[in-house]
Formats: structure tokens, sequence, C-alpha cells
């Protein structure tokens, strides 16, 4: 989608493991001279009770959000990755890891992981001038969403949307905040979780 007027280059990995994506992403950054930031806003979505979730369902939850972070983090620690004058990493969150919904058990424990580790990143990698923050999202209307609405019926669907005092969030909303926390603006922000929700977790 950003075709030949702005300058980039596409880098097509899987992400599932954090060693092959430490790798892809440290490539990726020394060959460009180093990146300013990184967003991670990869994730699947699973609403299953907790006595059908296997640990085939926990491991491709995991793998879609909390390894990659990590692996991306560890390349964000290595000599020549982010430039000089330092840089930040926001990671995609939810609401659901601050609040609990029924048959979101694994979910909710993914985003928990992704919150804790975050804080700890942003301790550990303050010294080299780079940032970490996440953001908890609630309800977007995205193809996740729209997956995750076709299997609910539509009276639910209405409850789940009056918890959120502004009504479902659109991409763009996520995508402002996420380049608020990037960008120098945010430069005595980190270590912090972003609540981008539209009033979910304040009731």
């Amino acid at each position: 989608m950003l075709g030949t007027d702005v300058p980039h280059t596409p880098v097509v990995v899987d992400f599932q493991d954090a060693d092959t994506t430490a790798d892809a992403v440290k490539e990726a950054a020394v060959a460009v001279g180093g990146v300013d930031g990184v967003f991670h806003g990869a994730g699947l979505e699973l609403l299953l009770p907790i006595k059908m979730t296997k640990r085939a369902n926990l491991d491709k939850i995991f793998a879609s959000s909390v390894f990659p972070a990590f692996g991306i983090a560890r390349a964000l620690s290595l000599k020549g990755v982010v430039r000089e004058e330092g840089g930040a990493f926001v990671i995609m969150s939810s609401a659901a890891g601050l609040r609990g919904q029924s048959g979101m058990t694994a979910y909710s424990a993914s985003k928990a992981a992704v919150d804790g580790m975050m804080r700890s990143l942003a301790v550990e990698l303050a010294p080299r001038g780079i940032r970490v923050n996440s953001i908890a999202a609630g309800a977007v209307e995205t193809a996740m969403h729209g997956r995750l609405a076709s299997t609910l019926p539509p009276a639910a669907m209405e409850a789940y949307e009056a918890k959120h005092l502004l009504g479902f969030g659109h991409a763009d909303d996520v995508a402002s905040a996420a380049v608020f926390l990037l960008s120098p603006a945010a430069r005595w922000i980190t270590g912090t979780t972003m609540v981008v929700d539209g009033g979910f977790t304040v009731r």
C-alpha cells in the first residue's frame, strides 16, 4: 500500500518464534542503518471456555503476541539495531489483560504477559535511550473483531458495545496512540500501558 512514493523495505517473516523474530529484526534494521521505533501489532483472537482450552491453544495465542514481542525486544537490545539517539518500542496489548471476561482466559493471559514484559523492558532498555510502552485497546472494528462478532448472538454483541462508553473503536484510534508513543512528543513516557478503549475499563 506504500507504493513507490514512500521509501520502504518490505520484509516477510513468520514471527511466531522469538529467535527467528530477533534475527530477522536485527538483520532488517542493521541493513537500513538502524530504526527509530517499532510497533508490534500482531495478534489472534480466542473465545473459548477454560474447560475446552488446550496447550495447543495457549501455544498459538502466545506465539502471536508474546513470543514475537520478546524477539523484537531482544533485537532492539543489540548493537546497531536502534539508532544512537534512542528510540521506542510499542506493543499491542488489550483491555482483556486488565479486566476479566468469560471465555477469554488464554487471550487475557497473553496480554497480561505483554504488559508485564513491557514494564521490565522499560527498565532494562532505558539506559540505551529506548522507551517501551503498550496500548491496551478495547474492541476495535477490525477483521479480528468481525470474526469474534460472528460467534456471538446479536444481543451479546449489543451488550458488549454498550460497555464501551464511546462505542467500538476504529483502527485509526489505536494508530494515533501508537504514533504518539513512538514520537518525540512522548519522550518522557516509558513503562506504561496506555488505555485506548472508549471507556470500557472505567466502568
